[in-house]
């Protein structure tokens, strides 16, 4: 018995040797193009860098993905706003400068670097509707609102119509083209600009002197006007770009 086992280690050790030197001579023959040979030792080749979301996504749309972010903590402070600490609104007012910050920062460096996707043309308007659709509808609901100045129930509905349309029309053009259609619009972005004035403008007011207070209806008045202009300017935009892309395909 131990005489067998004797024999059968040594048969496996002289094959195992053979085996690699028959390894090492091929590698030294034909090293690899990624890899590093060193006579009598095999090295690993080199393995290409690991993909990650920090090497796909550029600096605007990190940038743009933190805003989107902010949304959250922005709607705890409106729910906690008339919970009894006093802060919580000046808090949610510190974060919707923090986003109109980030929102102006990652357009210019967008445009500084040459470096605007069609990832960042989506997701820029969609930071701006979850911001804008979570604020207007706390701030027209009487437990979430700021005392005194509660948007009428109208506002909301306005607001949040003018999105679902915009949103609407970007599914059916995509679903009756095959085609992204994202085109940022001069009224769209001065609805925007208005409704972000109208919510810091709702956060900040009891502070604010009377006279100044005195402008919150204009305010929301005027978002809710630009809404419905840039809603169907989009409609209108919407439908010409379907009209000349099918004259195109069946030309």
């Amino acid at each position: 018995m131990p005489v067998d086992f004797v024999r059968s280690f040594r048969s496996t050790w002289r094959w195992s040797a053979s085996f690699e030197k028959t390894v090492l001579a091929s590698s030294q023959d034909a090293p690899a193009a990624n890899s590093h040979t060193i006579p009598g030792y095999l090295v690993r080749p080199e393995l290409p860098p690991r993909i990650t979301v920090m090497t796909w996504l550029n600096w605007p749309n990190r940038i743009t993905s933190a805003r989107i972010v902010l949304v959250a903590p922005l709607v705890i402070c409106l729910l906690y706003l008339n919970s009894g600490w006093p802060h919580w609104r000046r808090v949610a007012f510190a974060l919707l400068a923090l986003m109109a910050i980030s929102d102006a920062l990652d357009g210019y460096l967008a445009r500084r670097m040459n470096d605007e996707t069609e990832l960042g043309r989506f997701l820029d308007p969609v930071a701006d509707k979850l911001l804008i659709a979570c604020t207007v509808v706390l701030l027209a609901i009487e437990e979430t609102s700021v005392p005194g100045f509660k948007l009428p129930h109208w506002v909301p509905v306005i607001a949040i119509g003018k999105e679902m349309l915009t949103m609407l029309g970007f599914t059916l053009i995509r679903l009756t083209t095959g085609e992204f259609f994202i085109r940022p619009r001069a009224l769209g972005k001065a609805c925007t600009l208005v409704q972000l004035a109208m919510i810091a403008f709702g956060l900040v007011a009891p502070d604010l002197p009377g006279f100044l207070q005195a402008l919150w209806p204009f305010l929301y008045i005027s978002a809710s006007a630009l809404a419905v202009a840039a809603a169907a300017d989009y409609v209108r935009v919407g439908n010409r770009f379907a009209i000349e892309h099918h004259a195109r395909t069946r030309g």
